[in-house]
Order: C-alpha cells, then structure tokens, then sequence
C-alpha cells in the first residue's frame, strides 16, 4: 500500500471513476493521500504536488474516452521532463 502513496513517491496516476461516484473517491483518496477528502467530486479532478513532484489525475468517463479525451500520455510528460 505504501507503493501507492504519491506524496511520498513522487509517481503520476490516472484514474477513472465512471459516474464520479464518491465512495471510489474516498477509497482512492485514502490509498493515495492516506486520507478520504482530496478526491471528492467537490474538488478538483487533477491534484499535483510542488515543482511537479507527484500527479493524481481523475476522469469521470469510460476508460477509452479518457484515455482519449481526458489523460496526456506519460511520454509526453517525460519528454517535456515533468509531471505536468
């Protein structure tokens, strides 16, 4: 689990949540912030830490649309040499 922690592993994550549902909000919450709240359908769908230290970015569509409308490709992060 503590693989998962984004603030302490500095890793970019995409996620989908087809519907927006917040119980899946909170369990991913808690699995990479180590707390329910930071993912909630209230709040901001793309959480970054400083200086592009970590990314945590949610799409509320299916994963083909959000891999293709939603999701920038990891390589292209790498080549831009940053997270965001």
């Amino acid at each position: 689990m503590n693989s998962l922690a984004l603030e302490k592993n500095l890793k970019a994550v995409m996620f989908t949540n087809y519907g927006d549902s917040n119980r899946i909000n909170k369990m991913a919450s808690r699995v990479f912030f180590r707390r329910p709240d930071r993912l909630l359908s209230d709040r901001p769908a793309i959480i970054g830490g400083t200086a592009g230290a970590y990314l945590c970015e949610k799409s509320v569509r299916n994963v083909y649309d959000a891999l293709a409308l939603d999701f920038d490709s990891p390589e292209e992060r790498l080549l831009a040499g940053t997270l965001f």
